[in-house]
Protein backbone atom coordinates (compact mmCIF):
# COMPACT_ATOMS: atom_id res chain seq x y z
CA UNK A 1 0.00 0.00 0.00
CA UNK A 2 1.39 3.38 -1.02
CA UNK A 3 0.09 6.75 0.07
CA UNK A 4 0.86 9.19 -2.74
CA UNK A 5 0.69 12.97 -2.67
CA UNK A 6 2.22 14.14 -5.93
CA UNK A 7 1.93 17.75 -6.97
CA UNK A 8 3.06 19.73 -9.97
CA UNK A 9 2.72 23.25 -11.26
CA UNK A 10 2.81 25.03 -14.59
CA UNK A 11 3.47 28.71 -15.17
CA UNK A 12 0.75 29.90 -17.55
CA UNK A 13 2.04 33.44 -18.01
CA UNK A 14 2.82 36.70 -16.25
CA UNK A 15 0.57 39.47 -14.91
CA UNK A 16 1.80 43.07 -15.13
CA UNK A 17 1.00 44.81 -11.86
CA UNK A 18 1.30 48.45 -10.81
CA UNK A 19 1.19 49.30 -7.12
CA UNK A 20 1.78 52.46 -5.13
CA UNK A 21 4.60 51.84 -2.66
CA UNK A 22 4.45 54.34 0.24
CA UNK A 23 8.03 53.61 1.37
CA UNK A 24 9.36 54.68 -2.02
CA UNK A 25 6.68 57.30 -2.59
CA UNK A 26 5.87 56.25 -6.12
CA UNK A 27 4.09 53.62 -8.16
CA UNK A 28 6.19 50.56 -8.93
CA UNK A 29 5.65 48.06 -11.73
CA UNK A 30 6.37 44.37 -11.39
CA UNK A 31 5.31 41.05 -12.85
CA UNK A 32 3.58 38.26 -10.98
CA UNK A 33 3.57 34.72 -12.37
CA UNK A 34 0.25 33.00 -13.10
CA UNK A 35 0.68 29.48 -11.77
CA UNK A 36 -1.71 26.58 -11.93
CA UNK A 37 -1.01 23.89 -9.34
CA UNK A 38 -2.48 20.41 -9.14
CA UNK A 39 -2.21 18.30 -5.99
CA UNK A 40 -3.27 14.69 -5.64
CA UNK A 41 -3.83 12.62 -2.52
CA UNK A 42 -4.46 8.92 -2.98
CA UNK A 43 -3.72 5.47 -1.67
CA UNK A 44 -2.94 2.61 -4.03
CA UNK A 45 -2.11 -1.07 -3.60
CA UNK A 46 0.57 -2.23 -5.99
CA UNK A 47 2.80 -5.32 -5.79
CA UNK A 48 6.58 -4.93 -5.64
CA UNK A 49 8.14 -4.07 -9.03
CA UNK A 50 4.77 -3.78 -10.77
CA UNK A 51 3.64 -0.66 -12.58
CA UNK A 52 0.69 1.47 -11.52
CA UNK A 53 -0.92 3.92 -13.95
CA UNK A 54 -2.65 7.02 -12.59
CA UNK A 55 -4.89 9.09 -14.83
CA UNK A 56 -5.29 12.71 -13.77
CA UNK A 57 -8.35 14.43 -15.18
CA UNK A 58 -6.74 17.73 -16.03
CA UNK A 59 -3.24 18.53 -17.14
CA UNK A 60 -2.08 21.97 -15.95
CA UNK A 61 -2.46 24.70 -18.53
CA UNK A 62 -4.68 22.56 -20.74
CA UNK A 63 -8.42 22.40 -21.24
CA UNK A 64 -10.47 19.72 -19.52
CA UNK A 65 -10.26 17.41 -22.54
CA UNK A 66 -6.56 16.72 -21.84
CA UNK A 67 -5.55 13.82 -19.64
CA UNK A 68 -2.28 13.49 -17.75
CA UNK A 69 -0.99 9.95 -17.28
CA UNK A 70 1.44 9.27 -14.41
CA UNK A 71 3.18 5.89 -14.16
CA UNK A 72 5.30 4.59 -11.32
CA UNK A 73 7.02 1.33 -10.54
CA UNK A 74 7.75 0.99 -6.82
CA UNK A 75 10.57 -1.25 -5.64
CA UNK A 76 10.92 -2.39 -2.06
CA UNK A 77 14.51 -2.07 -0.85
CA UNK A 78 15.41 -3.71 2.44
CA UNK A 79 18.80 -2.63 3.65
CA UNK A 80 20.68 -5.17 5.69
CA UNK A 81 22.48 -3.72 8.69
CA UNK A 82 26.13 -3.33 7.86
CA UNK A 83 28.38 -5.60 9.89
CA UNK A 84 31.22 -3.77 11.61
CA UNK A 85 34.54 -4.43 9.92
CA UNK A 86 37.61 -5.11 12.01
CA UNK A 87 40.80 -3.58 10.73
CA UNK A 88 43.82 -5.93 11.02
CA UNK A 89 45.85 -3.40 12.99
CA UNK A 90 43.09 -3.11 15.61
CA UNK A 91 42.59 -6.85 15.97
CA UNK A 92 42.84 -8.25 19.51
CA UNK A 93 43.84 -11.68 18.25
CA UNK A 94 47.60 -12.42 18.56
CA UNK A 95 49.42 -12.58 15.25
CA UNK A 96 52.47 -14.76 14.60
CA UNK A 97 54.72 -11.67 14.74
CA UNK A 98 53.48 -10.64 18.22
CA UNK A 99 53.72 -14.18 19.57
CA UNK A 100 57.37 -14.61 18.52
CA UNK A 101 58.35 -11.27 20.08
CA UNK A 102 57.44 -12.52 23.58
Amino acid sequence: TLHLRPSYAVMLGMDDIEKYEPLVGETIKYQKPIIEKVELDMTVDVPDRKTVVLAVEKAPGKSNDHLLIVTMKPTIIIEEPEKPRQFPILSTKPTPATQSAK
